[in-house]
């Protein structure tokens, strides 16, 4: 009876089969890094380009930390206007008051009518009136860019002087110009607008009577002439006459 044996693979034969199973397990750990890689790239955005960045335009200017800052004259526009052009006596001029935000950030005025004030003088540049001479009070307004503050405001046709020392009088008949500034904004000042202040329409004088006519006169003539035909004289003398026969009668 004959026996069947089979050789048993040696060591070097083991380590060949490890070498192979290690390198195989570093060729798909080497293939799923690469895909991982590649996934990643897919779904990152590219970079700027150069040109998109200078086509990009300026974000605008923040706003400054802190309160609002006070208007100056660049921030704001004035505008001043009257009802009429002219005022007879006793009606009274009104101002149209406008004070419209411009500035590229909101800031801070103060629109009370001491510090806006309406100046009213003569057409040769006489101080005559200002709602600042006598105005009290504050009035603060937060004025950002296209903002309106409208008001008006009217004057009693007397005059003022600064600090309203003195007693008003009335202002005479004649031409005036007026301006609107605000105290503390230099260089900010309205369009000068004029108008007329005039004195009341005389009152009309009595119509005479019409004088009697020609034939009124003739009548009244008539009727004072003696109905016998004798003159105004003639019946004088003949008065005196009568007068005088008497007296030698007796």
């Amino acid at each position: 009876m004959s026996t069947t044996s089979s050789a048993r693979p040696g060591r070097g034969t083991y380590v060949a089969r490890r070498i192979g199973v290690l390198v195989v397990l570093l060729l798909v750990l080497g293939g799923i890094v690469a895909g991982v890689v590649v996934a990643v790239g897919l779904a990152s955005p590219a970079p700027a380009t150069v040109m998109s960045a200078a086509v990009k335009s300026a974000p605008p200017t923040p706003l400054p930390p802190g309160s609002p800052e006070r208007c100056g004259p660049d921030d704001l526009s004035l505008e001043l206007s009257t009802s009429e052009g002219t005022y007879v006596a006793p009606d009274k001029p009104l101002f149209s008051v406008t004070i419209t935000g411009q500035g590229r950030h909101a800031c801070i005025v103060d629109g009370a009518d001491a510090t806006r004030a309406v100046t009213v003088a003569t057409a040769d540049g006489e101080h005559v009136w200002s709602s600042a001479d006598c105005g009290t009070g504050q009035r603060l307004l937060l004025v950002a860019h296209g903002d309106v503050d409208a008001r008006t405001l009217q004057w009693d046709r007397t005059t003022s002087t600064p600090g309203c020392k003195g007693k008003p009088a009335a202002a005479p008949a004649g031409d005036y110009v007026a301006t609107l500034t605000v105290a503390g904004v230099d260089g900010l000042t309205s369009d000068a607008v004029r108008f007329t202040l005039s004195d009341p329409a005389p009152e009309p004088t009595a119509t005479p009577e019409p004088s009697a006519t020609a034939g009124e006169t003739a009548k009244a003539t008539e009727t004072a002439t003696p109905t016998d035909g004798s003159t105004e004289k003639d019946a004088t003398e003949k008065g005196a006459t009568e007068k005088d026969a008497g007296t030698a009668k007796d």
